[in-house]
């Protein structure tokens, strides 16, 4: 209509370093139809980007909080982005461990998540059927058709006998003359359900165990029925429950219900510290949009996680997820890091994983590239002390009483202790060195 307008392109950037534009330039460059436009700035050169390559998530995590343990209140505020929700769990246990203070930013901490809540107040019905505050909170999740006034009349009825809503639902068959018969029969198929799942937990392996309950209750088919873009935050926070429970495992927890719900609530009470200088904010890509901070980690870079694996099938959808990479890259303004991990604990699974193809398209010589195996043995003196202490080390053949012979193949620092990477015949296994009870084979 204008063929006489003239464009302008707001193209100064005054927040980053030269060469955090120029990466994040490769990857937006590549957009069908995007307009041409690359931003520039009077700022430094600055550092380069580090891209480490992790064994795995918890590795990842590690490395992560080192690096804030080490640069402190000067590199702060500190910011993790990654693409889902659920993937703040391992830092956020990490960082609850070695006392670094953070908050989730434009969302909950994982063990305050709706969904997270839920299954472990299921989890603690099955160990103690006294616990009303459980009861009441998954009496009707998901929505089972008993209402307010139904459980008004269970609440008046058990006061009256001194029992437990559990206990007393067993007795409103014969003395519940206060419930109709619809009333009396949601409750009853409830008692079902859990008297079910109790006779299960004598037998069922915790994962499994998780995994029934989910099923059972009719959770998992509720917010897959949704089908929202919400419900399925949700489902991937429950499968990286999953993951949780299949870390425990690994790092030689007993294949028990309660000793599993005792190791959580050290996570769920735990005080994250005050807001300060250094204070880490975890927040998702989408939530990164408008913010800045002097350092930051994009985390989890890897084919099917970022960019996520429903968006493979649709170029639209793919050209959003380098969207999303772009906004991330230039929230940082002094310092970049990028990281991926070889091997990922998925929907409770250990699975191998490749680098994202973001990764792949960053310009080399912008870039400080740093492989899990040479940080943690050459510039962590504390894993060099700790393995002086150590009596195991790698190629060393062990006996655990539940997992059989096995390979230690690997050797990395936690707090005060190690974490000795075993193969054994059923896969390979994660334990702290001094709760282990490992025998030379």
């Amino acid at each position: 209509d204008y063929p006489e307008a003239k464009t302008i392109k707001l193209e100064e950037n005054y927040r980053s370093t030269a060469r955090i534009l120029d990466t994040a330039f490769q990857i937006v460059k590549k957009i069908p139809g995007r307009k041409d436009k690359r931003l520039w700035t009077r700022n430094d050169t600055g550092e380069k980007i580090t891209v480490y390559a992790a064994a795995d998530q918890y590795d990842e995590a590690g490395f992560v909080a080192r690096v804030i343990e080490e640069n402190g209140p000067s590199g702060g505020p500190y910011a993790v982005l990654y693409r889902t929700n659920a993937q703040s769990r391992v830092f956020e246990d990490l960082f609850i461990q070695r006392n670094i203070p953070y908050s989730i930013y434009g969302g909950l901490r994982f063990y305050e998540r709706q969904e997270i809540k839920d299954l472990l107040a299921y989890l603690r019905l099955l160990v103690n059927p006294d616990d009303n505050l459980s009861f009441r909170r998954i009496v009707n999740q998901p929505r089972r058709g008993i209402g307010r006034q139904t459980l008004n009349n269970l609440e008046a009825f058990a006061a009256e006998r001194s029992l437990s809503l559990f206990a007393a639902l067993s007795r409103i068959e014969s003395e519940g003359t206060i419930f109709s018969p619809r009333q009396r029969k949601l409750l009853q198929e409830f008692q079902r359900i859990i008297a079910n799942l109790q006779a299960l937990r004598e037998y069922l392996p915790l994962t499994e165990l998780v995994k029934t309950v989910l099923k059972e209750t009719g959770y998992w088919n509720y917010l897959e029925a949704e089908g929202t873009k919400e419900a399925l935050n949700r489902l991937e926070n429950l499968n990286e429950f999953l993951s949780l429970v299949a870390d425990y495992l690994q790092r030689g927890g007993d294949d028990d219900l309660e000793s599993f719900l005792q190791q959580t609530a050290l996570m769920t009470d735990a005080d994250t510290g005050s807001e300060g200088q250094s204070q880490v904010y975890l927040l998702t890509l989408h939530s990164a949009k408008g913010l800045e901070f002097p350092t930051v980690f994009m985390v989890g870079i890897e084919e099917g996680t970022f960019p996520h694996s429903r968006c493979f099938d649709s170029e639209e959808e793919l050209a959003e997820e380098r969207r999303l990479c772009y906004v991330g890259i230039t929230r940082a303004e002094r310092k970049l890091y990028f990281s991926y991990a070889y091997q990922r604990t998925l929907f409770g699974e250990t699975t191998a994983r490749l680098p994202s193809r973001f990764i792949q398209e960053l310009p080399e010589e912008h870039l400080e590239k740093i492989n899990h195996f040479d940080y943690n043995t050459q510039t962590d003196d504390h894993l060099n002390g700790s393995l002086k202490k150590c009596r195991w080390q790698v190629g060393d053949m062990v006996l655990h009483r539940r997992f059989g012979k096995g390979e230690i193949i690997g050797l990395r620092p936690c707090k005060d202790d190690l974490i000795l990477q075993i193969r054994f015949s059923q896969g390979t296994k994660e334990l702290l060195a001094q709760y282990a009870s490992l025998q030379k084979a």
